[in-house]
């Protein structure tokens, strides 16, 4: 069963009382406030440009694809959407359970949804109600197994159903009373332009970072996994999770009642990942890459060095957890050092992309070396190597966790026996380490 979608008018305004709450939540703290709905300093005057789908027009791609799987009747319980003008995580929000929902998560869909691949960029305006991205989810009481839709710009794709209590479903939440949060959307909210446009007069005013390095979430039904954020019916302004954005981040969220008008509107900080402490005085933790070198393949005149990764956090002062949130492609900087102490040149990635069927496959650069990230089941990630701007990572926004695998791909004729694999930090605000010799 899903609901249809209703042609709305514009709602009335709610006006809160302001109001102050301290919350605390894995070890960081954030000062929430309800704020006033009108700002007299803010632009309510903000011109509207779309990019991508209404919450409506992605639910009836969406519920069109849905009424092809066979195991229904098919209930939807929660729908995300994204509207980011700079590339964006949904992985990197900060939640100590992070690795183990992209870990168990990533192999399963073979295509775009928020657990892998690279989220298209917004070119419209917060208030239009538009995204390039919806993620639609319907839960199935009879065959006891949730439907994963992902809408890119008006295109939808169904992914084969997981089981209820598939350690995706269960280590994202997704699987928590799926059948109580169906029964948000059951009457159906506003379309997304009607709770833009109030989410914005409600925190745009007092929103002041820039657009362009902001992202617009919008959160029904089952909240993000792992966080004590408000859920349920929310639009959220953010940083967190933004390529650039590290340590501490302002926050604002719009939260709806069912009838599509404000029942509260919250605004603070959020830690995104590496942050033990809020502060003040701020206090990051420590990223630790961990790498074991695994046995040389050579095909032909290509060498691929296999390396398993793991991943921690903190220090003998502040201690250490495995499996950290926030280890972005774009955080992590690697360099290979020969035994005689030179830096060895990387060259241009060969699999930039993936490339036939798997890693074997890619063909080493006579220039230089490259590296290629793989998920647990060896699916391709993302490549690491030489552009025209310095050595990086081919997509900036993938997670790194453990169980993944990095490979390092050079000419055979090399040697690397005796060199050293480092891992640094681009930014100051997530110290990173990890180094092994080869």
């Amino acid at each position: 069963m899903h609901p249809s979608a209703p042609k709305t008018g514009p709602r009335p305004w709610l006006l809160a009382v302001g109001v102050v709450l301290v919350v605390v939540c894995a070890g960081v703290a954030a000062l929430w406030y309800a704020a006033p709905l009108f700002n007299s300093k803010g632009n309510t005057g903000m011109q509207v440009r779309g990019d991508g789908p209404t919450l409506y027009e992605a639910l009836s791609e969406a519920n069109a694809t849905e009424s092809t799987f066979p195991g229904g009747p098919w209930t939807l319980f929660t729908v995300y959407g994204i509207a980011s003008p700079a590339p964006f995580d949904p992985n990197a929000l900060g939640w100590t359970n992070n690795s183990a929902v992209v870990n168990s998560c990533q192999g399963l869909f073979n295509g775009l949804t928020i657990w892998n691949g690279t989220i298209p960029l917004f070119n419209g305006t917060f208030n239009s109600g538009t995204a390039p991205f919806w993620q639609v989810f319907y839960f199935s009481n009879s065959s006891q197994s949730i439907l994963v839709i992902s809408d890119v710009m008006g295109v939808t794709q169904g992914f084969p159903p997981m089981a209820m209590n598939s350690s995706c479903a269960v280590n994202s939440g997704l699987a928590i009373t799926p059948w109580a949060w169906g029964k948000e959307f059951s009457p159906l909210l506003p379309d997304s332009p009607i709770l833009a446009a109030t989410a914005w007069a409600a925190i745009g005013p007092s929103w002041t970072e820039p657009s362009s390095t902001s992202v617009e979430t919008y959160r029904l039904g089952n909240g993000w996994w792992g966080g004590s954020r408000p859920e349920g019916r929310v639009v959220e302004l953010g940083r967190c999770g933004v390529v650039g954005a590290t340590a501490s981040q302002p926050i604002q969220d719009a939260v709806f009642a069912p009838n599509g008008s404000i029942a509260a509107v919250y605004g603070g900080s959020v830690g995104c990942g590496n942050v033990r402490n809020d502060g003040p005085p701020l206090v990051l933790y420590m990223y630790n890459l961990n790498f074991t070198v695994g046995q040389v393949v050579e095909n032909g005149a290509t060498a691929l060095a296999p390396l398993s990764l793991t991943t921690s956090a903190g220090n003998q002062t502040t201690g250490s957890f495995p499996d950290p949130a926030g280890v972005v492609s774009w955080i992590v900087d690697l360099s290979l050092e020969s035994s005689a102490g030179s830096r060895v040149t990387a060259g241009p990635s060969g699999c930039p992309a993936w490339v036939r069927n798997s890693v074997n496959d890619c063909v080493a650069n006579p220039a230089g070396w490259y590296a290629v990230l793989l998920s647990q089941n060896g699916s391709w990630l993302d490549s690491f190597g030489a552009t025209g701007s310095g050595d990086h990572w081919t997509l900036p926004t993938v997670s790194l966790v453990s169980n993944q695998q990095l490979v390092l791909v050079y000419p055979s004729s090399w040697s690397l026996t005796g060199d050293t694999l480092e891992a640094n930090s681009t930014t100051p605000d997530a110290p990173l380490s990890g180094s092994t010799g080869l």
